[in-house]
């Protein structure tokens, strides 16, 4: 489950309203792949493409104040049952796992922990520097030797700043240590149980099916950023 912190730094990133369809579609793409791979369900593509266009629609509509990275946190939360049980990947249960995050405590504690002189109901808190979050993913790479970058906030930042010189070459191999290590991850052989054995090997299928590149472009994205930081310093 996401906590308050994690959501707080989301949260100064634009909204769904300030982003053009490319980029919402390419968000709710992404957290429905998430979503997939966490339940470990099959989602037949026509019932992607449904769902796509009509989530398209609910959250242009309805859930316009939510940050891009917010889709995929609900998602994530609502197949962990963070929010109760629910019935397959429907469009009732997305619908419903949308709900619950935008309405939830933690999201709410991080707006006013973002702009505690004004009304929730806004949802447009002041946007953290970056930065903060830089450097506080330093001080836990420095402690542990990682760090989880919530959304590639710190990356795709340092990134836009010209601060991340990986070469094409370079980020490729980031490619290829991902996938090296969601093998790993989703090798049905370490499965525990007939159900982690069920759903290990389907998401193990589908990274060889070439259907979890943007998890794996994720994962990239924070194992450079480790990497990163073991030749720069955030202090």
């Amino acid at each position: 489950m996401y906590g308050v912190k994690e959501i707080r730094y989301i949260l100064s990133n634009k909204t769904i309203k300030e982003s053009d369809k490319a980029e919402i579609e390419d968000a709710l793409k992404d957290a429905l792949m998430y979503a997939v791979a966490d339940s470990g369900f099959k989602m037949h593509e026509d019932d992607a493409k449904y769902l796509k266009v009509e989530l398209f629609k609910i959250l242009v509509n309805k859930y316009h104040y939510l940050r891009l990275a917010e889709i995929k946190i609900a998602f994530r939360n609502g197949v962990q049952k963070v929010y109760g049980e629910f019935i397959g990947l429907s469009l009732a249960s997305f619908s419903q796992f949308l709900s619950k995050y935008s309405s939830s405590q933690e999201r709410a504690k991080a707006v006013i922990e973002q702009r505690p002189e004004r009304m929730i109901e806004q949802h447009t808190p002041e946007p953290l520097d970056p930065m903060i979050r830089v450097k506080e993913l330093y001080r836990d790479f420095k402690k542990s030797g990682t760090c989880d970058d919530i959304g590639n906030v710190a990356y795709t930042y340092l990134d836009r700043e010209g601060k991340i010189d990986f070469t094409p070459e370079q980020k490729r191999k980031f490619m290829e240590l991902a996938h090296a290590e969601m093998l790993v991850l989703f090798d049905p052989k370490k499965a525990k149980d007939l159900q982690e054995l069920r759903e290990k090997d389907r998401k193990f299928v589908a990274l060889l099916q070439g259907k979890l590149e943007g998890l794996k472009k994720v994962k990239a994205m924070k194992l450079a950023l480790i990497e990163h930081f073991k030749n720069n310093k955030y202090e």
